[in-house]
């Protein structure tokens, strides 16, 4: 999976036809799958409705859920081969220059809705997947999932979650990547949730590494339509490595971070709250809640240029990735 910088493809905006980036705009994947939908088209997984296989051999990892479970199998299965497609799909427009950005956001927003669980399909409308999936990534004692940034909607999303140091003089994000789980399933670092920025300094300085550590706090189901569903999510920031290695505690920061967007609370670890739209194994849709935003565009995250969304891809060697940035 090829890397977009911060500096270029997560932020640019794309020539859009008419340039009016508040246009309503259909993913053609999702009304082609509409087309096809009694056609017998589905993406070839396995039999057993498991970790299939994509017509190169490569695994696809499952989605967390159980395909083929409940009267709806067929259409859960065929659903996870489109959310596959979808997947592919949207990187391979993140791989492009001067992309469409109204259409990328429409894809997230399709891929947002055939992750869901009361998708049609014969499923129960109670059946939904999103909260068990995300304390499936985030229990994991001993696993962590790696995730990388791999489009962002604006700056200020990236300060809703993460420090704003990147706004310095000088300074220039690079990637921000992001792990769940692996703290063991008790005490302080149950839920955890690692953010980790790689910053750029214009010069002869090295890349500079700060690393958010904390723990989802709370997950709630939010206000779920059938075709779409939302995890409420609250994020607790204890502490801050900064490029120098240092920790400073939540408690002794004086409320620095992500600035206006983060509240502390009584024992000064700095809260965030996140609406989740979809996860797996391979990506995580995310937003900042509309409540915190100043974009005037209401509840709707999926509206015009997707200004509030954060869209995560699958790290699978985030050592690797970090050394490759001298910020290993």
């Amino acid at each position: 999976m090829k890397q977009n910088r911060l500096g270029s493809a997560k932020r640019r905006r794309g020539a859009t036809g008419d340039g009016d980036g508040d246009s309503i705009v259909i993913s053609p994947l999702l009304a082609e799958w509409a087309k096809s939908e009694d056609a017998g088209g589905a993406t070839n997984l396995g039999a057993s409705g498991g970790r299939g296989e994509d017509p190169d051999g490569v695994g696809r990892p499952d989605v967390v859920g159980g395909a083929g479970a409940g009267a709806g199998g067929d259409g859960q299965r065929r659903d996870e081969g489109r959310i596959y497609d979808l997947l592919d799909a949207i990187d391979s427009t993140l791989s492009t220059t001067n992309f469409d950005v109204p259409r990328l956001v429409a894809d997230i927003a399709s891929l947002t809705k055939l992750g869901s669980g009361p998708a049609g399909n014969g499923r129960n409308v109670n059946d939904r997947v999103l909260l068990p999936t995300l304390k499936s990534l985030l229990s994991s004692g001993t696993t962590t999932s790696s995730y990388r940034l791999a489009w962002v909607g604006s700056d200020d999303a990236i300060c809703h979650v993460g420090t704003s140091l990147h706004k310095v003089p000088l300074a220039r994000l690079q990637e921000v990547y992001l792990s769940l789980g692996g703290g063991g399933s008790v005490g302080l670092n149950k839920n955890k949730w690692e953010l980790m920025e790689v910053i750029r300094i214009l010069g002869p300085f090295p890349n500079v590494r700060n690393t958010l550590r904390g723990n989802v706090v709370g997950l709630t189901r939010g206000g779920s339509s059938k075709e779409r569903e939302v995890v409420n999510m609250e994020i607790s920031y204890t502490s801050m490595i900064d490029g120098t290695g240092k920790e400073i505690l939540a408690s002794s920061s004086g409320g620095r971070g992500n600035g206006r967007d983060g509240k502390k609370s009584n024992d000064g670890a700095k809260q965030v709250n996140l609406d989740v739209w979809f996860a797996n194994d391979r990506a995580i849709v995310c937003s900042v809640p509309s409540s915190e935003g100043n974009d005037g565009r209401g509840g709707d995250p999926f509206g015009g240029d997707g200004s509030k969304l954060l869209f995560f891809v699958a790290e699978n060697d985030l050592e690797g990735a970090l050394e490759k940035l001298c910020a290993a």
